[in-house]
């Protein structure tokens, strides 16, 4: 079974477009027999109730470990298949970063000026 991990967060002041987008990929794969986990802060949980609810894995990250890959590693040691970053405040510095965790990086991205270091970048615009 693949593994795949969400990197994303939700606010009142950021909206919750990342995380709503990042769970109906996460649902799809899943359908296709994908293990699919998040890795997002406390407020983003409380921010998307429907991921509250998901069925998905879920790594809450505490404050100020969110730029830093190592909680998600230190969670899945055995690394994931795929990591999905949807958040503008990761770039390339973060992607490569996860990559000894990582076998593939995957950016859902709608800031073309963003500096990337991803195997596949999803712009749905």
């Amino acid at each position: 079974m693949s593994f795949a991990v969400f990197r994303c967060d939700a606010s009142p002041e950021i909206g919750g477009g990342h995380v709503v987008r990042s769970l109906a990929l996460a649902d799809g794969l899943s359908t296709d027999g994908w293990q699919c986990a998040f890795a997002s802060t406390e407020e983003s949980f409380a921010t998307v109730p429907a991921l509250e609810r998901s069925r998905h894995e879920r790594l809450v990250l505490d404050r100020g470990a969110e730029r830093d890959p190592s909680a998600m590693s230190a969670h899945w040691p055995d690394g994931c298949d795929l990591l999905v970053c949807d958040h503008y405040g990761l770039d390339s510095a973060f992607e490569t970063a996860a990559r000894p965790w990582a076998r593939r990086v995957m950016a859902l991205a709608d800031a073309p000026s963003r500096d990337y270091a991803c195997d596949v970048i999803l712009d749905q615009n």
